[in-house]
């Protein structure tokens, strides 16, 4: 669509910003690569973000450092194959299994399931994203 013209990335000013969850995560993370290299060959000036929410077999890829990423993953998350994992070259891991009173600590298949959408919860993220002072600079629109 960007080489056809029907997506004009340099026409609208700002950020393009990418989300992904759980299996998703490292499609979006293809994704946001091939966009950010486009802008880079078109010369755009834009800054492409990647978010990546749960991202299963985060320990088996990474990301382009010129991306701004951020991963959130529960750390009871049971779907995803390393709850502990970050994915390579993430500029920011809002993690919650590294914060206190975290509310999935105990393991059971309905925690686990909600552990691991509790990321897409919108009040969950925007929290997470408004408290940390490196996610609001990569995500400045998100408080």
């Amino acid at each position: 669509m960007i080489n056809s013209g029907e997506i004009g990335i340099c026409a609208s000013p700002g950020n393009i910003t990418i989300i992904g969850h759980s299996q998703g995560g490292a499609y979006a993370a293809g994704m946001a690569m091939a966009v950010q290299k486009r802008v880079n060959e078109m010369q755009g000036g834009m800054q492409v973000n990647l978010l990546l929410l749960s991202p299963d077999g985060a320990e088996q890829f990474s990301v382009d450092p010129q991306l701004n990423t951020v991963q959130m993953t529960f750390g009871d998350d049971g779907v995803v194959t390393d709850n502990h994992a970050t994915v390579g070259n993430v500029d920011v891991d809002l993690n919650p299994q590294r914060v206190l009173n975290n509310p999935y600590r105990s393991w059971s298949l309905g925690r686990a399931m909600e552990a691991h959408s509790a990321p897409i919860d919108t009040g969950r993220l925007k929290t997470s994203l408004k408290f940390n002072e490196a996610a609001k600079a990569l995500f400045n629109k998100c408080d």
